[in-house]
């Protein structure tokens, strides 16, 4: 009579170790090692073009700025005392709010100087957060990033009272500040990303970069007007040798600063939000063009674009020539 218990209560506990185990997310294996400034020396580099913008978003989805000169570091480029994508807006249930679910975000403007944070908006009073100050308080909040868990440090109840003027609803204003990353790449079929190519809120990697030429190629087949700005990319690269030539770069130097083109970057519908009026176009463009012809992988999935570890910190200044590696295993696409 007290077996049967006994080995229903094995089996149930047994059972429980399983799927704790089998749930429990699977940490990447590094599958690249880092480029060394010795083998950078021997590796055989072309020319590419040359930096003719680097931008900057403090605020995720926000408005950027155009810097002439940035420190390439793990967790994104550094101006200053402004780290890329290192403040989010929270809602009051915990996830972040981007420009997909309110365009309006794109016309906030952001800058720090002397380590405060100044917010823009069309119409409404500057809103100015002592980040000194935010990390004295030292008061954190949890954050879902893409179903990944993260946190950041609450910038007060007078951003959060300026952005609920401005979006329409409850949000918090958080920055990463010193905070650990706890957020893993785990996309497949990448070879050369890293488990640590963990951004802070950006959405893959800490490092996006896109050519004025293929920017021009998408503009050929649309009516209406885009840049780069739809696009959002931290490195905007000018006089490659046709449109989406950066498909094929496996190694990319710029400066001093070396990285890995690890995969190209998916596009969505963020991309149909005029940056200069905060409105989504009617027609879903350029979105629904890029379908027609640049999906690389899934149907309805466009790319445009790559996605850029860092191997080797540095510092990227515009004008600066491109350097890249190309595989002999990747394909012309």
């Amino acid at each position: 009579m007290i077996i049967i218990p006994l080995l229903t209560l094995t089996v149930i506990l047994l059972t429980s170790i399983y799927w704790v185990i089998a749930r429990r997310p699977r940490e990447k294996i590094i599958m690249v090692a880092h480029k060394t400034r010795d083998e950078v020396k021997n590796m055989k580099w072309e020319s590419a073009g040359k930096v003719t913008k680097i931008i900057i978003y403090p605020v995720k989805s926000c408005s950027g700025t155009v810097v002439k000169s940035v420190k390439a570091e793990p967790l994104g480029i550094v101006d200053g005392t402004v780290r890329d994508r290192s403040f989010v807006v929270r809602t009051e249930k915990g996830s972040m709010v981007t420009a997909n679910m309110i365009p309006s975000l794109v016309l906030i403007q952001s800058s720090i100087e002397d380590n405060i944070l100044t917010l823009k908006f069309p119409g409404a009073k500057d809103l100015t957060v002592d980040v000194t100050q935010v990390k004295e308080n030292n008061k954190e909040m949890t954050l879902d990033i893409w179903g990944h868990p993260g946190s950041g440090l609450d910038c007060g109840e007078d951003s959060s009272r300026w952005l609920e003027t401005i979006l329409g609803c409850k949000c918090y204003l958080l920055y990463h500040g010193d905070l650990p990353s706890s957020r893993m790449t785990e996309e497949e079929d990448c070879p050369l990303m890293r488990n640590d190519d963990n951004p802070l809120y950006a959405n893959l990697t800490s490092y996006m970069l896109m050519t004025t030429e293929s920017i021009a190629d998408l503009q050929s087949r649309l009516e209406c007007k885009v840049d780069e700005d739809n696009f959002r990319p931290n490195i905007l690269i000018d006089g490659t040798k046709e449109p989406y030539d950066e498909d094929d770069w496996e190694y990319v130097m710029i400066g001093d600063a070396v990285y890995r083109n690890v995969k190209p970057c998916e596009r969505c519908i963020l991309t149909t939000v005029d940056p200069k009026t905060g409105k989504k176009d009617r027609n879903q463009e350029p979105l629904r063009t890029l379908k027609t012809y640049r999906c690389l992988g899934k149907p309805n999935e466009p790319h445009l674009g790559i996605h850029l570890g860092l191997d080797l910190a540095g510092v990227m200044r515009e004008g600066d020539e491109v350097f890249v590696t190309r595989s002999a295993k990747t394909k012309k696409r």
